[in-house]
């Protein structure tokens, strides 16, 4: 079963009769709060407001940074015109915000490991060594 999370914006009794009855999913919109439990209408509203998953509400914020930073890094437009090749596009860029997490990964732990190693000779020799 897969899992919808939405924003307050999309909290209707419609929305959640749609991803839960219609896409067989489980739908994870917080209730907006204007009134209390049984003033709110619908089976699927009342029972969010019951039991809400918070811890997993929270995972969208991973989702939503890692938007941020690619639409930082790449731009906030796609290219093509094409809905398939906007798709290829997307697709291309997650590779390459992939590999370019993987990469700065790498390189930041044989820094480390460097700068670890010049702390060894320091401590050990009396003499600075300084890496260019």
């Amino acid at each position: 079963m897969n899992n919808v999370v939405a924003d307050k914006g999309y909290d209707s009794e419609k929305n959640h009769e749609l991803i839960n009855d219609d896409l067989g999913g489980n739908a994870i919109i917080p209730p907006r709060i204007y009134g209390s439990l049984w003033r709110s209408r619908g089976l699927y509203r009342k029972n969010m407001r019951r039991r809400f998953p918070i811890k997993l509400y929270h995972e969208r914020e991973k989702i939503e940074t890692v938007n941020s930073v690619q639409k930082r890094k790449f731009g906030d437009e796609l290219r093509g015109r094409l809905l398939r090749m906007q798709r290829r596009e997307m697709k291309a860029m997650d590779v390459v915000h992939n590999i370019r997490l993987y990469v700065n990964c790498y390189f930041s732990f044989f820094i480390g490991f460097l700068q670890s190693l010049t702390l060894y000779k320091t401590i050990y020799t009396g003499k600075i060594i300084i890496l260019s």
